[in-house]
């Protein structure tokens, strides 16, 4: 569902095959990646590769949601955590959608009128999708022409604020209200568009513009060692095949990454990719939604991580495994080589293990139906089952077992030095772990972001790092 560990697997396949390159290919900004470096440094990386402290590279591809100024701080931020010149690591399709504060202030005036909390972390995702489908969409390489990208700022605010004001009107929601102060200050920021466009042009005079024709090079370029493709945001939030109304705007199974790479990479045989599913040893959410194992006795797990309430996506919350929607997502999936479980060390002796549901397997039914009245229905049914649990002891075997599917890695800790692969190098037969050597990683997850200020003062929602 998300929040797996999967900035520290990324950060651990770049050191241990040495790669240059970390490919992020869907989901957004809002992507909060935890990473910590052996000497304890950490990072939360919601626009950068998670291998950056390793020294690689990070290509967006077009799918991926920007927020430039939040690129420009979380660049600030490395710097200041002794990475040399994090700028220069940083390329960007030309046409990855913008998100502005005017999104932003939408998206967060929509959550505050909502009655029932559908998981959005209020930072414009959903709202800049909605826009570019509208014809409103920025890009990198509109940006280039000043007039134009000006004229179409001010299309956007001006949509945004008159949608606003409607919604607080409409619910009655005063313009004096501390949250909507936020928000009408965000729509009417100081400096105005000219102070926007000046953030924006100073981002890409920083970072590199891929061209239609430069992507394929730069990755064939790096391609003596591995190329790492990081996810974004869990399979259960994924838009077609996800717990609706509980969903994002975006793919979240590893589709984009295969569509990048028999598009970029067709000399790249499938058998030469090694997809890896990023699990925990026990469920996480974060806001609403079905987690049928839950169990708030198992917050002391993650006491010590980076989740915390967010004002718009909830608590974040925990349970006990579920086997039956972990297949559930490998299937959707279409396919996962081998896994990587995080939280190793906070497994107990004893396991609790949902390895099934009471009534009917629901999630063996073939529905795809995005967002539609179906999708609701089977979410609907789904929240009704009662898991049928397990005692498990040894619960890494137990794992592999039932999934059918060899662990390779195994997290013991936050850092690299806690890490454990049993794969990518050949074992013998009987090895319940054995992983051929292949060359990518694809995989999946979600999660918010920090602030919107490049030395000027933005006014911010209350949004959280998980």
């Amino acid at each position: 569902m998300g929040d797996e560990g999967k900035g520290s697997i990324v950060d651990a396949l770049v050191r241990h095959h040495n790669s240059s390159l970390v490919v992020r290919y869907n989901g957004g900004f809002q992507a909060s990646h935890n990473v910590y470096t052996d000497d304890n440094k950490h990072h939360a990386f919601h626009q950068f590769g998670s291998g950056t402290f390793a020294g690689a590279k990070t290509v967006l591809d077009s799918n991926v949601i920007i927020n430039p100024i939040l690129m420009l701080n979380e660049g600030y931020e490395l710097e200041e955590a002794d990475v040399s010149r994090p700028f220069n690591l940083m390329y960007v399709n030309r046409y990855c959608s913008i998100t502005t504060p005017f999104h932003r202030a939408l998206n967060m005036a929509r959550e505050m009128v909502r009655k029932n909390s559908h998981g959005s972390t209020g930072n414009g995702i959903g709202e800049t999708i909605r826009l570019a489908k509208m014809g409103l969409e920025l890009t990198p390489a509109k940006l280039r022409n000043e007039t134009e990208t000006k004229a179409l700022l001010k299309e956007m605010q001006h949509y945004c604020l008159s949608t606003v004001l409607e919604l607080f009107h409409d619910q009655a929601m005063p313009l004096s209200d501390p949250e909507a102060v936020v928000v009408m200050e965000l729509l009417t920021r100081k400096g105005g568009i000219a102070q926007l466009y000046d953030n924006y042009r100073d981002w890409m005079d920083k970072v590199h513009i891929l061209g239609w024709d430069e992507a394929r090079p730069l990755l064939l370029q790096n391609l003596d060692t591995p190329i790492i493709f990081e996810g974004a945001q869990g399979v259960l939030l994924d838009q077609q095949h996800g717990f609706h109304p509980y969903t994002t705007w975006a793919n979240t199974t590893t589709k984009l990454a295969w569509d990048l790479i028999k598009s970029s990479l067709p000399e790249v045989k499938e058998d030469e990719v090694e997809v890896i599913g990023v699990m925990r040893t026990f469920m996480t959410r974060h806001g609403n939604g079905p987690l049928l194992t839950e169990n708030n006795n198992l917050q002391s797990l993650v006491s010590d991580d980076n989740n915390t309430f967010g004002r718009f996506q909830g608590a974040f919350r925990t349970g006990h495994l579920d086997l039956a929607v972990l297949k559930y997502a490998i299937q959707r999936c279409g396919r996962v080589d081998s896994l990587a479980l995080t939280h190793c060390d906070k497994i107990e002796p004893i396991q609790s293990v949902c390895v099934g549901y009471e009534d009917m397997d629901l999630l063996k039914e073939d529905y795809v139906k995005e967002a539609s009245l179906e999708a609701f229905e089977f979410t609907t049914r789904y929240k009704k089952e009662s898991p049928v649990m397990e005692r498990v002891i040894e619960l890494q075997s137990f794992i592999a077992e039932k999934l059918n599917i060899p662990i390779t890695i195994t997290s013991h800790g936050k850092q690299y030095k806690h890490k454990k692969f049993m794969g990518f190098q050949q074992l013998e037969e009987e090895d319940n772990f054995v992983a051929k050597p292949k060359a990518a990683e694809l995989t999946t997850e979600t999660k918010p972001t920090e602030t919107e200020v490049v030395k000027t003062e933005i006014p911010q929602p209350t949004t959280q790092s998980n």
